[in-house]
């Protein structure tokens, strides 16, 4: 649980995470969280990160009702009413639970589902496969995840070492770790269309060597042009009288200053 300096603490006691991975290389997530709210929270958040080439596409945003148990869909729109959700292009989606005016939250535990897809998560290898590089959780939260669950399909056309489908648990993950889930994977048919293919570099633009007699003619009109720069400005600091001798320091009196200074 983190306790915040205005009596606030929020921690999740659970996330269950269904998730599946289809032929095309695009992630299905279906993810359910138990948060447990104390204070004067005004609802949650869920910071996604969407890297380069990928896309994050939030399909729905739902509250399982306490009482009955049945799944409520949030409205996407302005986050000034309860029971409406919303994201923007930093892929933070919030949702409101509770009105300013009403009461504190005491260990409230509210259950939020969020149904996205992911793609470009896949990205191509140096062997002629792809590689899953994946966070099922989110690492930028105010309080620790109590239990995690992770439950994943994969299709077939995958080649792939893990277990299918995969079930992994993990407990007591602190603000700042996530469930990082890493793995090879080979396509069956090849040429997945919803992976994260990188931009090939430009094309190198191919090196004509200069012929000899043209590097010796540009060589020789840079000297020349150099040696006559030289020539113009020796020949005015000659005529500026800059390279004569200096007065000895006993011939400098008051004749000589009148004559050469004043």
């Amino acid at each position: 649980m983190t306790q915040t300096a205005f009596g606030r603490s929020l921690y999740w006691q659970d996330i269950e995470v269904q998730a599946r991975l289809d032929r095309d290389g695009r992630l299905h997530v279906r993810e359910l969280q138990t948060m447990v709210f104390s204070g004067d929270w005004n609802g949650g958040e869920r910071k996604f990160y969407v890297g380069a080439g990928q896309h994050l596409q939030v399909n729905r945003v739902l509250r399982i009702d306490v009482p009955s148990g049945h799944e409520v869909a949030l409205t996407r729109g302005s986050l000034a009413q309860v029971d409406h959700w919303n994201y923007n292009t930093g892929a933070t989606i919030r949702w409101r639970s509770r009105q300013p005016s009403d009461p504190l939250f005491q260990n409230a535990a509210l259950t939020y589902i969020i149904e996205y897809t992911l793609s470009g998560i896949i990205i191509p290898d140096n062997h002629g496969g792809y590689r899953l590089n994946h966070d099922f959780a989110f690492t930028e939260r105010p309080g620790p995840i109590q239990h995690f669950s992770l439950d994943l399909e994969i299709d077939p056309v995958w080649q792939t070492e893990l277990d299918r489908p995969l079930h992994l648990t993990r407990d007591n993950i602190q603000p700042g770790n996530g469930v990082l889930l890493q793995t090879r994977l080979t396509h069956g048919e090849g040429n997945p269309a919803a992976i994260n293919r990188p931009p090939k570099p430009p094309a190198l633009i191919p090196v004509r060597h200069t012929p000899y007699s043209i590097r010796l003619l540009i060589l020789g009109t840079v000297l020349l042009f150099f040696l006559w720069r030289c020539a113009v400005f020796f020949r005015y600091e000659k005529k500026a009288e800059r390279f004569h001798a200096l007065v000895p320091p006993e011939d400098v009196d008051q004749q000589w200053l009148d004559q050469h200074l004043f």
